[in-house]
């Protein structure tokens, strides 16, 4: 079963998988345009039609799930809120974790005359089956615009951040910090110290993802696909929810993005699609 791509549809592939395996899923699922693109055909933004579709899917995503695993579903704004609803009943509201904005385009395609703001980002939502849930934190390094706004120079040229003591450090780091004489005292009487920019990961990723920028027609691993997703993306969700050797799934895997990221990361992976030529695309780019 691990490391397969399965053509077929993905609710009965999902029965035959065992409950309670998979470390992680994520997939870019259908988003309620009623359009019918070159290799699939979308559903229509109808609660009814749109609940039918998802209700028992989301069941079984839980189902085949460890107790540590993680789902991300992404879309856009169409059908988020119906999505939530479900998730929330069937996930519970505190297993809710984030909704992640993520920036695909800029806003040159607007229509002119259009009365309301640039739609230009997808949403997904992460959840997980439990509080007990596995979670890698990332970080992005800093832009010198950044740099320049929040760190100062020491004589020697040394970049330094200073932070405030609160009750984060222990008395041993603290007398260590005073021997390397990074402890001030402030105007008002209190006390800081100097974080060096060497000794820091970077900006850990919040729940806007403007740093990773959509596929365009010149880009190296794009296929003839629609609405191909970077593989870059697929490399946050990846690593963020899973280690090495873990088993992670993508149940609507269209041109195979996410297990491209996932053999790449050293995951074993299982992949489904209703559409042939996704599967086969899938297959040649996992080669």
């Amino acid at each position: 079963m691990m490391n397969t791509v399965f053509r077929g549809d993905n609710l009965e592939y999902i029965k035959t998988i065992d409950s309670n395996s998979i470390n992680l899923i994520y997939s870019d699922i259908l988003y309620g345009t009623g359009r019918k693109f070159k290799d699939y055909q979308d559903i229509k933004s109808n609660k009814e039609e749109v609940h039918l579709f998802y209700r028992e899917r989301i069941k079984e995503f839980k189902r085949v799930l460890k107790d540590s695993g993680s789902l991300y579903l992404q879309m856009d704004s169409r059908i988020s809120h119906w999505l939530r609803d479900m998730l929330d009943d069937e996930f519970g509201y505190s297993n809710y974790r984030n909704t992640i904005f993520w920036k695909r385009e800029g806003s040159k395609g607007a229509k002119a005359k259009s009365k309301s703001f640039c739609k230009n980002s997808d949403i997904i939502l992460f959840y997980t089956k439990s509080k007990e849930y596995k979670f890698n934190k990332l970080f992005i390094p800093y832009t010198e615009e950044y740099i320049k706004r929040y760190f100062k120079k020491q004589d020697d040229g040394v970049l330094f951040s200073d932070v405030a003591m609160g009750t984060r450090l222990s008395t041993s780091t603290l007398e260590e910090l005073e021997l390397q004489n990074r402890v001030y005292t402030t105007r008002t009487g209190g006390k800081r110290y100097k974080k060096f920019l060497s000794e820091m990961n970077g900006k850990a990723i919040g729940d806007i993802w403007d740093d990773i920028s959509p596929l365009n027609s010149n880009s190296k691993e794009k296929k003839d696909y629609d609405t191909q997703k970077p593989v870059e993306l697929m490399d946050r969700i990846v690593l963020s929810s899973s280690d090495e050797g873990d088993l992670v799934a993508d149940f609507f895997c269209g041109s195979g993005a996410f297990l491209v990221s996932a053999k790449k990361n050293k995951r074993n992976y299982i992949g489904c699609d209703l559409s042939e030529r996704a599967v086969e695309i899938t297959k040649e780019r996992l080669k």
